[in-house]
């Protein structure tokens, strides 16, 4: 958790929050933003919106922007109001170092699985589909 405190989302990826029924955990000067930003569905897959209000530095803004309905990505609202992740939510907004903490501490395990490689493993083109 906080992996979107870096980078940005296309589009395509957020768009079925804003259309055809928008959805109502964003709160309404970010959806306005967002609706804004994509209102062009042709470019949907060029066209991009910020994780969080500090997209370059990694921090713990994310956390405050998620509570304020400012979750970019559905999972973003979503764990900001889920009861088995809320309190972390509210944990790593209130405190920057305890996030640095659990979030390289949960980076070091995850680099310990065994990487798949060769035919064994892929890096996909989407990260939302396996590649075909």
């Amino acid at each position: 958790m906080g992996s979107h405190t870096l980078g940005i989302s296309h589009c395509r990826n957020f768009q079925n929050r804003l259309w055809p029924i928008k959805d109502d955990t964003l709160s309404p000067a970010f959806s306005g933003m967002l609706e804004m930003i994509c209102s062009n569905p042709t470019l949907s897959d060029i066209s991009f919106a910020q994780n969080d209000a500090t997209t370059l530095y990694f921090d713990n803004q994310y956390f405050f922007d998620i509570q304020s309905g400012r979750g970019l990505l559905k999972i973003d609202s979503e764990i900001a109001t889920d009861p088995r992740t809320q309190p972390y939510v509210t944990a790593f907004g209130q405190n920057a170092q305890h996030f640095f903490y659990r979030f390289s501490s949960g980076f070091l395990k995850l680099s310990n699985y065994k990487v798949l490689v060769g035919g064994k493993g892929e890096i996909r083109r989407d990260c939302r589909f396996i590649n075909s």
